[in-house]
């Protein structure tokens, strides 16, 4: 229907249109698997119909195979625009149909209006929405709707006393109804945020504060044991990796770091194609762990499939999934949820919220410069663990002259989260620069950590550092750095860890298109109770602009941790003949016992105006295995 009523729309509008269109062809392939075909096209369209109206759209397709596996989907959409001197009034709706190999067609559309305005200096805004999203199975496994609708009034004030002063007051109404659970839910939402700013006798401050409340009800229909289980979706704290491969450790490419809701949780849930309601595969082992700082975790489980119900419920600001065993999972769409059940057939709740900062900073006499930040999260829940955070920072330096410039930095934080222990850390650095002559600077610097889980310390650590950078010549700059750092956790047994680094980093220009860098680097380490490591890392690396065509660089490493040495290396180019074509291969290897090499190579070529081409080849050998890959992407735009 959205296709038919898009060319409907264009042929009303005649030759006036404007038109675009784009395309590309991708073909994938490695050894020992079928190779993937992706194909995109797009056709937009848009009109001035006046100087003050405006429409158009756009129709995607896109479609993946590799064997016997597929995903295509259509997305069609279309917007309408009204701008004058009065007000602004933009109507856009989406639609997609999805579907791949093993799922059922998956089809929604969407609309969203919003119209702005001012009156007396307010800012004015309203806005709506709705969506609808279905499947084709049979029966239907996925069936909601949900609309909200809102407003907004915004003013700052730019004269007389209340001048820098901002006011923002937002109103919410959303509801949702899931057709297949037979549940729906109503929410309404209000937020009023004030941020003033200003400088009085010398002092910079600034200082904002929000305040949300929200009341929130729904209905169910409880089935097996007289409960009901209800969803919150959830965020990823970055960007999720396309592919993730299983290990013991938490790396970036085996680890989704999950922001957690404001309410606790019974368990989590994971689709690597949420588009297409697409779960992960029970086969693959994942740890799941919590956080209060995203830095210490505290392990719920290990290698469970999901989706996984906790033993307790858990509220956290971070959750972990770590993939440590099974199969690599390739996220097409990913998506989480947390879930929870409700053993009445209507619930009502109600979150209040504060948020809030300080920023002071003050400038005296004889450049010494102070500044001090304090903000706040508050969280009170009607049901549920109450959440209070806090955290101060003090800093202050001090210029008095190119030979001694001091600075210095204390913070506290503290995590106050139900009947759960507080959580407590504190930090304290000092640090001095220097620049006795021209070519030489100093540094210096002390730290301190200590964090403490109910009034017990957990962690500290002590740290002190020296730098060195001297310009030998003007084409010959020598840095060198040392360190020491003492580290103990407390609990059943302390521990403590005493290391110590240093580094030596030797940069010479030696023509100006030719730049040769030598570094080493010297670890050592010893925990309470155990044996010492050591750890001796030595780099050379050389770039080379042989002339304005073509680019030539090197890097070689040998790394001797006691027990294994580790040498790698690399050699790359890059090429550009013409100022359409451009090619770059790089080739590269370790030896560590093992021997392991890759040569890649890649071509982008513009073939015309609208056409573009870029493929890239890749081998790889490690001991007696090989595998290789291969890529091409065709692009055509009108």
């Amino acid at each position: 229907m959205w296709i038919w009523f898009l060319l409907a729309v264009l042929l009303a509008g005649g030759p006036v249109w404007g038109f675009s269109f784009s395309s590309s062809w991708q073909r994938s392939e490695s050894k020992g698997t079928p190779p993937q075909w992706i194909q995109n096209y797009t056709f937009s369209f848009s009109r001035s119909l006046t100087h003050a109206l405006s429409t158009g759209g756009s129709v995607r397709y896109s479609h993946q195979s590799q064997a016997d596996t597929w995903r295509k989907t259509w997305t069609p959409s279309i917007y309408f625009s009204i701008a004058n001197d009065l007000f602004s009034f933009n109507l856009s709706g989406t639609g997609t149909q999805s579907e791949t190999e093993s799922t059922p067609a998956m089809k929604s559309h969407s609309w969203s209006a919003n119209l702005s305005t001012s009156y007396r200096e307010v800012s004015i805004g309203l806005y709506f929405n709705y969506n609808r999203q279905w499947n084709e199975a049979h029966p239907r496994t996925v069936d909601s709707r949900s609309n909200g609708w809102g407003f907004s009034l915004a003013r700052s004030f730019d004269k007389g006393l209340l001048a820098n002063l901002s006011v923002n007051y937002d109103f919410r109404i959303d509801r949702s109804e899931d057709l297949i659970a037979g549940s729906e839910s109503r929410s309404d939402a209000q937020a009023v945020r004030m941020s003033y700013s200003n400088i009085f006798h010398g002092l910079s401050f600034s200082l904002s504060h929000q305040y949300y409340i929200s009341t929130s009800e729904a209905d169910y229909t409880l089935g097996a044991g007289g409960r009901a289980r209800a969803y919150v979706d959830l965020s990823f704290n970055g960007t999720p990796p396309g592919t993730l491969y299983p290990g013991t450790t938490s790396t970036d490419n085996n680890t989704l770091v999950i922001l957690g809701p404001q309410q606790e949780i019974q368990g989590l849930e994971l689709y690597i194609d949420w588009t297409n309601r697409k779960a992960v595969s029970g086969t693959s082992g994942w740890d799941i762990e919590y956080s209060s700082d995203g830095v210490h975790w505290t392990r719920i489980t290990s290698n469970v499939s999901l989706p996984y119900q906790f033993s307790s419920p858990v509220k956290a600001r971070y959750f972990r999934l770590i993939l440590v065993s099974g199969s690599p999972v390739q996220l097409i769409d990913p998506h989480v949820r947390g879930f929870y059940f409700v053993t009445e057939t209507h619930t009502e709740s109600k979150l209040t919220h504060y948020q809030g900062n300080l920023s002071l900073s003050y400038n005296f006499p004889r450049e010494i410069h102070t500044s001090y930040f304090f903000s706040y999260d508050i969280s009170k829940p009607d049901t549920g663990s109450e959440t209070k955070r806090f955290n101060h920072s003090l800093s202050a330096s001090w210029d008095p002259s190119r030979y001694f410039r001091p600075r210095m930095t204390v913070s506290y934080y503290t995590d106050q989260t139900g009947n759960k222990p507080d959580q407590e850390s504190r930090s304290y650095s000092l640090g001095i620069s220097s620049d006795p002559l021209d070519t030489v600077t100093l540094s210096g610097a002390y730290t301190y950590n200590k964090s403490w889980t109910g009034g017990d310390p957990v962690s500290q650590s002590e740290s002190y550092s020296l730098g060195v950078q001297m310009e030998l010549y003007p084409d010959l700059i020598l840095k060198t750095n040392a360190g020491y750092s003492e580290t103990r956790s407390f609990g059943n047994a302390t521990s403590l860890t005493r290391s110590y680094t240093t580094s030596l980093d030797l940069l010479a220009r030696l023509r100006p298109d030719v730049t040769l860098d030598l570094r080493t680097d010297y670890t050592r380490s010893k925990p309470s109770g155990g044996e010492v490591t050591t750890s001796k890392r030595y780099q050379a690396s050389v770039s080379w602009r042989i002339s304005s065509i073509l680019f030539f660089s090197t890097y070689h490493t040998i790394t001797d941790s006691g027990q294994q040495k580790v040498y790698n290396y690399s050699y790359s180019f890059s090429l550009a003949p013409t100022s359409k074509v451009r090619v770059s291969g790089s080739w590269g290897g370790s030896r560590n016992g093992a021997k392991s090499d890759t040569l890649s190579a890649n071509l982008t070529w513009n073939l015309g105006p609208h056409l573009n081409l870029n493929t890239s080849y890749s081998w790889s050998k490690s001991d007696t295995e090989t595998s290789w890959s291969w890529f091409l992407n065709l692009s055509l735009v009108f």
